[in-house]
């Protein structure tokens, strides 16, 4: 475990010293922001977390509008001052940083909060420097790290989230995460197959999670597809 955090801490304060201390990092989720303070060092107030689910459940086409944060807290159960203040608020200035540096995991889960930041970028003419790293969580590796414009991915949003159809995206969205994205839901879907072989498995839950890394899901969306499947 140490050496694993030495290098990827390593591998990170180089990218860092490139950026400059004027980047703001945007990474998926609180998880990942307290092991960029706690392993990386990052500076204060330096990294925001992207708070969503945007894989589970439906979403407007202007993103974080009243419309868009009506129809999310409703889906999810929240208030929306609770949302405001996990998901928004956690957001704030990102428009107005001269330079932002996005860390998502290369997962279906990762992946769709990506596009949907990605478009919110793009809708709102974000100008400054951007640029995107793909970590694989597991081992903190990064994958790929790359500067990219934030260009067309309003329109892949709209139609790949909002409409639910297939298709093509720039990367350093993954085309796979996006037919993942649109199937786990269906009748006959891996996951779906899979709960109802192990109805009666104890430990349901456990091996969904550990069967499917590739879809990123978490205990709330599993307990939910459990839920629809034996008890419709």
């Amino acid at each position: 475990m140490e050496n694993k955090d030495f290098f990827a801490k390593e591998t990170f304060l180089s990218l860092t010293e490139f950026l400059g201390e004027n980047t703001r990092h945007i990474v998926n989720g609180m998880c990942m922001k307290k092991r960029f303070y706690d392993v990386f060092g990052c500076r204060k107030n330096s990294v925001c977390a992207f708070n969503e689910a945007m894989c589970d459940g439906s979403a407007s086409k202007k993103i974080f509008s009243e419309d868009f944060i009506s129809e999310r807290c409703a889906f999810l159960h929240v208030s929306e001052e609770d949302y405001r203040k996990n998901v928004t608020d956690e957001l704030q200035g990102i428009l107005s940083s001269p330079s932002l540096a996005l860390w998502f995991g290369t997962d279906m889960f990762c992946q769709i909060n990506l596009l949907t930041l990605l478009a919110f970028l793009d809708r709102n003419n974000y100008r400054g420097a951007l640029f995107c790293g793909l970590i694989r969580e597991e081992t903190d590796e990064i994958i790929s790290f790359s500067q990219i414009a934030p260009t067309s991915f309003y329109d892949v949003y709209c139609s790949v989230v909002v409409d639910r159809k297939n298709t093509p995206v720039p990367e350093p969205v993954s085309e796979n995460a996006v037919r993942l994205y649109l199937t786990y839901r269906q009748k006959n879907s891996p996951i779906r197959r899979f709960i109802r072989t192990r109805a009666d498995d104890r430990s349901l839950l456990a091996a969904l999670l550990s069967s499917f890394p590739q879809y990123g899901l978490g205990d709330v969306q599993y307990l939910k597809l459990i839920d629809e499947e034996l008890h419709p």
